[in-house]
């Protein structure tokens, strides 16, 4: 999963879980809004505090917010996905997940460095499509290159022979949407960084 929390923002309608109110959706990240605090007693003794991401965000002048411990459980929780004996490893799932968004972002900079003339790539959006069966599954994120949309697809694989600790092969390029993705494909072929 994939998922970097936006403290405030578009809402549409709540939903009450086991008697707390928490966003349905958030359009920027297409999870729920959750409460930094439990929706069980499993998730009681998790830690609420966030990270900031290396991530700019294309909206303001700032990054985006990884999930706290506590937040990435509820989710789980929400999705059902988890169970109670699982939340003693949501410490290091949290570890994980955010070491794999900024590989991902540092994927998608390598890509960006063939626009010199934007100097700052950003996140606008991003979307998780891990339930899709595609011949890649994806996580697609919208980027914004000095101020224009580029949309990104990112695969996720695990990878044995890979020697770090996460063991995952991120495989992430333009979508081939638009003619200036297109030859942004073409061009790495001979670009060198």
């Amino acid at each position: 999963m994939v998922w970097l929390y936006k403290q405030e923002g578009p809402h549409e309608k709540n939903v009450n879980f086991d008697g707390r109110a928490c966003t349905l959706f958030n359009k920027d990240n297409m999870m729920p809004n959750l409460p930094n605090v439990p929706l069980n007693t499993a998730g009681a003794n998790l830690d609420t505090d966030t990270q900031v991401s290396s991530i700019p965000r294309a909206d303001r002048n700032e990054n985006w917010r990884y999930p706290s411990p506590m937040q990435f459980y509820n989710a789980l929780v929400l999705k059902k996905k988890t169970n109670k004996q699982e939340a003693q490893y949501i410490k290091e799932a949290v570890r994980a997940h955010n070491a794999v968004n900024e590989k991902s972002w540092e994927k998608i900079k390598s890509w960006e460095d063939m626009h010199r003339e934007c100097e700052r790539p950003e996140l606008r959006r991003f979307v998780g499509r891990y339930n899709d069966r595609t011949l890649k599954s994806y996580f697609v994120s919208l980027f914004s290159r000095c101020g224009k949309e580029i949309r990104y697809i990112i695969d996720y694989y695990d990878d044995p022979r890979i020697t770090d600790d996460l063991q995952v092969h991120i495989d992430a390029r333009p979508a081939l949407d638009s003619f200036g993705n297109i030859i942004d494909r073409i061009r790495r072929l001979f670009y060198r960084h």
